[in-house]
Parts: structure tokens; C-alpha cells; sequence
């Protein structure tokens, strides 16, 4: 593992709101937000040696304010980015440029070109901000959720425009959405809110299924009878709380925990499996607030001949994020392989894995990008296509289930 700071002005010293990575053929492409309404696109080059450089493609004047949220599909052929006004914006890349793509005379010309597929605008009557907190995609890209300050989770058709359900988050019981997380094969979607809950919602109908804030504690052999609180309040700091499904679908991580009266009192973060949403099957102690939850999309083999956790044939690796820390984890232990601090001078805010695990891309406030990067195999050796496919249709099958009976 090794780490090295990209000393390039990203957004003329401004904060580096969003990052995303999308693997091209022989090169990354790099998405990156601001708070000057500015997406930028790069190219990411990574040597033998794990040495990056960076070279600039586009700049996109997407907003007249902060662009707080930038991911490309899973498809690959679009990108949405989400602003301070609650709109949503789809792009594709377009074969020739278009006045007034780029409107800052610092920036080199732009050699790929992007234009705006569609606009969708995130509006709740009762609120007064709708600011977009979140995006995230459905694995298939045929959906597009949105967490908003307008106290609601959007659910769009990305292709069409059209909005297809919107979901309210009652702000005298939960406070206001921090982050959402789409499983990839079940009818349900997880929002994170201010006031100390995670809320399981059906995607189909927008049904309320359960909210979950508190919790014995067997999985720590806790000896009270009382339910523990189990998450964070709205004194903390970071609004942006995002928890992250496995890419299996099968297990949930859950940032922003604090327990109390316990043999893990703390700071945590949460494991749930998906047959199980009403107690954590494991907790994570850490040193400070987590607020971000990043899962590699590589599936590997595991290391032990069984996993330590879970009875899973196969392994998952993911990051979880403090302010100013990250911490490596698997799905074989409930304690971290890895850890990285002091990569930048100002709180981290986003981050993301590239599709070959290859390396993990963070953003901050100090206004530049760090990546970790890994060796072949350091991680772990990667499952083929068959297994991927096989173990996929499985864990398809087997959620449809569990999402049957919850409906019940």
C-alpha cells in the first residue's frame, strides 16, 4: 500500500467537493466537483511503479454554486452531478465541442467534450432548501437516487428524466437525509438521517420498511437489557454520512456509530446482513466519527478456509472514512488490515475505488486529491467472470426472497 498527494491545482485551490474514477482502456478517467459550480474531467495515467500523472480533458460550468455530488453510471456511458440548487444533471461525451462548455480562459482547451443529457430538479413545496446531499446509482443504471435537503430521496429514471417516486423523511421524527445506499439486487434502499437512524425503504412503492436506531447488542456480548442508541446525532459536524451494500448485496456498512454503557464504547461502525436489519451482526470500533463507507468492487478468494465473519465463499474489501483517517477493512475479520493519516491539510470529503481495485481516490477541502494505491494481489486474488456471475445470480435469488417475506 502506498499513498501519494496529486500536487495539482484541481480547482484553483477551492475545495475538492466529489471525486469518481472510471477505468478506460488504457487509462482512468477522474471526475472532480467544487464549490465554484465547476466539474472537471481528467486523465489518470498510473505507471509499473504505482506513479500517477494527471492530465486535464474537459471543464464543465454545471452550476452557479457548489456541485456537492459527482458519480458515473454503472454503464459507464454517463455521469450525474448534483448541486446546491437540488438539481440533478445527466452528461455524455459528445463528439465535438459546444459554446460556452468551458468558460474559464486559465484552462488549456478541452480535448473531450460533454453535454447535458438531462435535467431533473428536486423540489419539495414545504422546504425551503433542496440542496442535493447525495447520489447514488442502482447497479443496473436504470435508477437514480438522490438524498436532498428537501427532506426527501428522489428516485429518477435517468435516461427519461422522469421522476418516479419521492420518498419523505419526516423531519420532526429523523431530521434530514445524509446519505443513501441502493441494494444492488433487492427492492429497498437505505438513507442515513441526522437524528440517530438508518431508514430501509422499498424502492417499489416507496413503503417506509423499518427504521433502525437502537439495538440490543449480542454481537458484542453486551450484558444490558436496554436497547443501545447506536448512531450519531445532528451535533455531528459532517452532514454527508454514506453508508455502502457489498456488491453482493448481502451485507450492509453503516458509518457514523457511538455507543455507550458497553464493552465498545465509542465511535463505531456497523455490519449488518441483509436477512438481519434490527441488530448490528458486528461492530467496527474506531478512533473517531466515521462518515463515509467505500466498498472495492473487485470480489476476491479468500485468504482463510473460512471466513471469520460471515459464511461467505468469497471476500469483499472496503474503506471506511473519518475526517481526517482512513481504515481498510474485509469481510473475513472485524478489525482493519491498513490504515492511512495526514494525507491532507483539510477533512477529507469523498472518495472512491477505481473497477480494478487498483487504487482508492480521495478528495478534500484543502483543495487536492490523494490516491492509495495496492500491488497486484495485495488485496487479495480476484474471482473470474464465471464465479462473479455464478455467485451474482445467487445472492439475486436469494434477496428476492428476503425482500418477499419483508413485504408480507
Amino acid at each position: 500500500m502506498k499513498a501519494q498527494i496529486l500536487e495539482i491545482v484541481w480547482h484553483s485551490f477551492n475545495a475538492v467537493l466529489s471525486v469518481d474514477v472510471q477505468k478506460c482502456e488504457s487509462y482512468y478517467r477522474v471526475l472532480t466537483s467544487s464549490s465554484e459550480g465547476e466539474v472537471r474531467v481528467w486523465k489518470l495515467e498510473v505507471d509499473n511503479s504505482s506513479k500517477a500523472d494527471v492530465e486535464f480533458l474537459c471543464n464543465l460550468k454545471v452550476s452557479d454554486g457548489s456541485v456537492n455530488i459527482i458519480r458515473f453510471s454503472p454503464l459507464g456511458d454517463l455521469f450525474a452531478s448534483g448541486d446546491y440548487k437540488g438539481c440533478i444533471m445527466t452528461w455524455n461525451q459528445y463528439d465535438k465541442d459546444i459554446a460556452g462548455m468551458s468558460e474559464n480562459d486559465d484552462l488549456p482547451p478541452n480535448q473531450e467534450h460533454w453535454r447535458m443529457s438531462k435535467s431533473m430538479f428536486c423540489r419539495n413545496s414545504s422546504a425551503l432548501i433542496s440542496e442535493i446531499v447525495d447520489l447514488e446509482w442502482r447497479e443496473d443504471g436504470a435508477l437514480l437516487l438522490a438524498a436532498t435537503m428537501a427532506r426527501s430521496v428522489f428516485i429518477w429514471n435517468p435516461r427519461t428524466g422522469h421522476l418516479l417516486k419521492q420518498c419523505f423523511i419526516e423531519e420532526g421524527k429523523f431530521g434530514l437525509p445524509c446519505g443513501v445506499a441502493v441494494s444492488p439486487f433487492a427492492d429497498y434502499f437505505i438513507t442515513m438521517v441526522q437524528w440517530k437512524a438508518v431508514l430501509l425503504t422499498r424502492i417499489s412503492n416507496g413503503k417506509l420498511l423499518a427504521r433502525i436506531n437502537s439495538s440490543l447488542m449480542p454481537c458484542i456480548n453486551s450484558e444490558s437489557t436496554e436497547p443501545q442508541d447506536l448512531f450519531l446525532g445532528s451535533h455531528f459536524q459532517s452532514l454527508k454520512r454514506k453508508p455502502a451494500f457489498s456488491p453482493d448485496g448481502r451485507l450492509l456498512i453503516v458509518p457514523a456509530g457511538f455507543l455507550r454503557n458497553t464493552v465498545c464504547d465509542g465511535f463505531t461502525s456497523y455490519i449488518f446482513a441483509s436477512n438481519n436489519f434490527s441488530t448490528p451482526s458486528y461492530v467496527l470500533p474506531i478512533k473517531s466519527e466515521s462518515f463515509l463507507v467505500v466498498f472495492c468492487p473487485v470480489w476476491f478468494t479468500l485468504k482463510c478456509e473460512k471466513s471469520l465473519l460471515f459464511d461467505l465463499p468469497y471476500r469483499f474489501v472496503f474503506a471506511v472514512f473519518c475526517k481526517e483517517e482512513v481504515y481498510f477493512y474485509d469481510t473475513e475479520r472485524n478489525y482493519p488490515f491498513g490504515f492511512a493519516r495526514g494525507l491532507h491539510y483539510g477533512n477529507i470529503t469523498d472518495a472512491n475505488w477505481s473497477q480494478d481495485g487498483r487504487f482508492l481516490i480521495i478528495s478534500s477541502w484543502d483543495g487536492y486529491c490523494s490516491i492509495i494505491f495496492f500491488e497486484e494481489n495485495e488485496l487479495g486474488t480476484p474471482l473470474n467472470e464465471d464465479e462473479i456471475k455464478a455467485f451474482k445470480e445467487e445472492a439475486q435469488r436469494e434477496l428476492s426472497k428476503v425482500t418477499a417475506v419483508e413485504g408480507n
